[in-house]
């Protein structure tokens, strides 16, 4: 007990900004009613369609005993560890483990808080190692904790973690310079390790702020740049198990399928930025200007650095001139693209904010702790307060009047009064005031889900666990009705649908351009255009679809996962998407006849084809039936407008963008933006469910039996006594499956393009399919030999100074 009091005495100052930090963020929640508090609960857009997935995802994983590397779940079967690096690396969410579909929401809502709390600490650690008073400390971490970026910005928890580790690792930086490398070794690999996406644009500004540290302090520039240099590439291989594999699955997804942009265009209109100061400008999180301060202070602070007679003119001009270059970065396209690893953001503009934030702050907190503007330079500090005011008398609102008093209260406060007790006493209430105004504003940014509702959206997961497939058998579920396009990964079970940036370019090839899935944008996956053939080929046993009572449909000619055929060349692609599966099907049945077959067997109400453009009689929508007792699927193409078919099974409307099948069963309506509107293709097609039902009858006669399987492995047995077959998946392909046969590794090869394949021999096999990571052994053994090379040095080291 005493030592514990003893430490909370000599660290109080790094522990108060906690609490008050944590205390602030919490009455925004209750003041929002988010729950507990109220209805309303912290999970929602991407947390709610992602983050929160993967960690219930993952929990359930570990207590099956199964592995992270890759999980039929996740849109067909792909390598979930580029998910696991980016999304759950973070030590911290070992709390998830304690959690259930009912304590999630406050898990995350906690975890939030925890983070941004500790960024508060990290901070004052900091700026203890440079500041004189406590209270400039206290406030200027607080301030760090809740900077508009960490507030707009927290739904995307995993960027939170590199928020409260950046302050350790500058700390870490200027004790390398100093002689003492390992806080800098540390903290720079945990921000590697636990989120690499926002580690990188903090390696850039490290960089910078080493030249700018040096600038100012004038050391022996090579030796420390040498000793800089080493320690990074260090910590770079220490993180080599977690940046080396993860690498090779961009390059196969999210690299593959977002663009770059490396022109010297104005992301923004700079002139606007001062607006992101404001008051409660926690808005229009989406838009294109960056989150870059917490307070007025900070900007009060930031513009009269350049007067302050207690700083060199050296530090005044050095300090001024990277903020420029901070801000540079965020206002062109070449800049800001790289700062994002070379690509452009989907929505959440400049990620990387933060460091101007930081490096705001941190000049800011010196600037108050030594304090000294010269009064008979009020004519200079007026036309200056007048240039801001000119920006801001452009958005005349009630928080832009809201923000120029407490400007001048902040700005005649450091002038005039020298007491900083004092000062403070009259500015922690303003500053309060404006962090909860931020605070409240972002937590009500989004539309969130009431807790009920929440809850009530999970009454169906006993009946969806229990169409899981046992052991020896394997097959996928497909819903018909969802809570997020990740339900595969929320139930568990083998799925398609998806929404993720690490989704494999082959997973797109396969539904996309083969079988005719509206895969847009590339990082989510939707089956909803399908027919009965791409449901076998895929290995969808059951679809379920809810609403007041659960249904579940049956596939009778479901494929298996693993069969062997003949290897041919029957498979030619084509632009017409039904094509393109009668030739999957002639390819697998190796023949040349057609299972769907075309048909003129179709009519269209409240609307006509004329000279190939669609023509409506009633405004926005047009009607497709059919006559045919055979199933009947229409494909429709165009470039020239957006198609929503709306399906007699579905709940909702689904926007598919250009193109789409359906099927013609009952009445099929789509909706289209023109009265006139050119058509690429049309066509309807006949299938032939008797020739569907032989095929699967056929392939499961000579499918491998499967023994056992989980997400990352699967096991089975076949005996094959016939030349030239190969065993076909509807595996994504990916250089991170490994099979073996008879305990000896075999290669696979891609097959239509985009599925895992391999040979098979004559004779009785026993075969085994297993994930693991491209990279990844190379990656480990690199972080393994580095971690040993460092502890043996550590030792020998300390046997010569002993």
């Amino acid at each position: 007990m005493k030592r514990m009091k003893l430490f909370v005495k000599k660290n109080y100052i790094i522990i108060i900004p906690f609490f008050a930090t944590f205390f602030l963020y919490l009455i925004g929640v209750i003041l929002n009613k988010i729950y507990p508090f109220g209805n309303q609960i912290f999970i929602y857009s991407d947390m709610a369609e992602q983050y929160a997935v993967y960690f219930g995802y993952i929990k359930n994983v570990l207590l099956t005993g199964n592995n992270l590397f890759s999980s039929f779940s996740f849109s067909l079967g792909q390598n979930f560890y580029g998910i696991l690096t980016y999304f759950c690396a973070s030590p911290l969410n070992i709390i998830f483990l304690l959690s259930n579909i009912e304590t999630m929401p406050i898990f995350v809502l906690s975890l939030v808080m925890i983070k941004i709390s500790l960024s508060s600490m990290t901070m004052a650690i900091l700026l203890r190692s440079k500041l004189k008073n406590n209270l400039s400390i206290l406030i200027f971490s607080v301030l760090y904790g809740l900077m508009t970026y960490n507030l707009v910005y927290s739904t995307n928890i995993m960027w939170l973690d590199p928020m409260y580790l950046l302050p350790l690792i500058v700390l870490g930086l200027e004790k390398l310079i100093d002689g003492k490398p390992m806080l800098y070794l540390v903290t720079l690999t945990l921000a590697m390790w636990t989120n690499y996406y926002i580690a990188f644009p903090v390696c850039i500004f490290l960089i910078m702020y080493f030249i700018y540290y040096e600038l100012i302090n004038k050391g022996e520039f090579k030796k420390h740049l040498i000793s800089f240099i080493k320690y990074s590439i260090i910590a770079f291989l220490l993180s080599a198990v977690i940046l080396i594999p993860t690498a090779f699955n961009m390059f196969v997804g999210k690299l593959e399928t977002t663009s770059a942009d490396f022109s010297f265009n104005l992301m923004y209109n700079l002139k606007f930025l001062i607006y992101k100061f404001l008051v409660g400008d926690v808005k229009n999180i989406l838009s294109d200007l960056p989150f870059i301060t917490s307070s007025l202070i900070v900007l009060v602070l930031t513009v009269t650095y350049l007067f302050n007679k207690n700083i060199t003119i050296k530090d005044r001009i050095y300090s001024i001139l990277m903020v420029a270059i901070l801000i540079g970065i965020t206002l062109f396209s070449c800049t800001d693209t790289i700062m994002h690893c070379f690509r452009i953001p989907n929505q959440f503009t400049c990620r990387y904010a933060f460091i101007v934030s930081f490096f705001l702050i941190l000049i800011s907190s010196k600037n108050f702790d030594d304090f000294n503007l010269n009064k008979k330079n009020i004519l200079i500090y007026i036309p200056i307060g007048l240039i801001i005011f000119s920006y801001l008398k452009l958005y005349v609102a009630f928080k832009t009047v809201i923000s120029s008093i407490i400007i001048l209260i902040y700005f005649f406060g450091l002038l005039f009064i020298k007491d900083k007790r004092f000062l403070w006493l009259l500015m922690i209430p303003v500053l309060a005031g404006e962090l909860l105004v931020n605070i409240a504003g972002s937590l009500n940014e989004f539309t969130r889900e009431d807790y009920k509702d929440y809850i009530e959206s999970y009454r169906y997961s006993n009946q969806i666990t229990a169409l899981k497939p046992a052991q020896d058998d394997f097959y996928r579920i497909s819903a018909l009705t969802r809570k997020t396009l990740n339900d595969p990964l929320i139930y568990s079970y083998y799925g398609i649908s998806s929404f993720s940036p690490t989704i494999s370019v082959n997973s797109n090839r396969l539904l996309k351009d083969y079988l005719g899935e509206p895969v847009n944008p590339s990082y989510a996956v939707e089956y909803l255009v399908a027919t009965d053939f791409s449901d076998s080929l895929l290995n969808i046993k059951y679809k379920y679809k809810y609403d007041e009572e659960f249904e579940v449909y049956e596939n009778k000619n479901v494929f298996p996962i693993l069969f062997k055929i003949t290897q041919n060349d029957r498979f030619k692609e084509s632009e017409i998407k039904i094509e393109n599966q009668n030739n999957i099907y002639k390819y697998l049945s190796n023949t040349d006849e057609d299972l769907f077959i075309k048909t003129d067997n179709y009519s269209i109400e409240d609307c006509k084809i004329e000279d190939n453009y669609i023509v409506a009689d009633r405004p926005s929508y047009c009607d497709f039936t059919t006559s045919s007792n055979k199933k009947t699927y229409l494909e429709i193409d165009s470039d020239s407008f957006s198609i929503i078919p709306v399906y007699d099974t579905m709940l909702t409307t689904q926007n598919y963008g250009y193109h789409m099948i359906f099927n013609l069963e009952s009445v099929g309506r789509i909706y289209i933006a023109d009265e006139k509107t050119k058509l690429d293709y049309i066509g309807a097609y006949e299938m032939d469910e008797e020739k569907l039902a032989l095929l699967s009858e056929r392939l499961n006669a000579n499918k491998v039996n499967i023994t056992s399987h989980n997400q990352s492995k699967i096991t089975g047995n076949i005996v094959n006594e016939e030349d030239n077959q190969i065993i076909f998946t509807s595996i994504p392909y990916d250089e991170g499956w490994h099979v073996t046969i008879n305990d000896k590794e075999v290669e696979t090869f891609k097959n239509l393009d985009s599925l895992l394949a391999f040979n098979l021999p004559k004779g009785e096999s026993k075969i085994e399919l297993y994930f693991i990571p491209k990279g990844y052994i190379t990656g480990l053994t690199i972080s393994l030999l580095t971690f040993d090379l460092l502890v043996a040095i550590y030792v020998i080291k300390k046997k010569k100074d002993s």
